[in-house]
């Protein structure tokens, strides 16, 4: 079930940065959600792992959808995601 809730949060995550304007994505089967890399001032704030021109989050069971939205809306601040 633990598995199940991560690979769910994953494609929560996909779903609210495509909703606010970024590409995300992951690997069928992978809760490591990537998308494109933000400003050092998000990466710091959420201790986003990033390489090269991309990012990653790792949808643990401590990751919540809450976690989510929050870092969806301080990816693109201007736009507000919609539910």
């Amino acid at each position: 079930q633990r598995v199940a809730d991560c690979l769910a949060t994953a494609d929560y995550a996909i779903q609210r940065f495509q909703a606010a304007g970024i590409h995300a994505w992951r690997h069928r089967n992978s809760n490591t959600v990537v998308f494109p890399r933000p400003g050092a001032e998000v990466l710091a704030r959420w201790q986003i792992a990033p390489s090269h021109d991309i990012a990653h989050l790792i949808t643990m069971p401590h990751v919540t959808r809450a976690m989510i939205d929050a870092v969806a809306a301080s990816l693109n601040p201007s736009k507000e995601p919609s539910r």
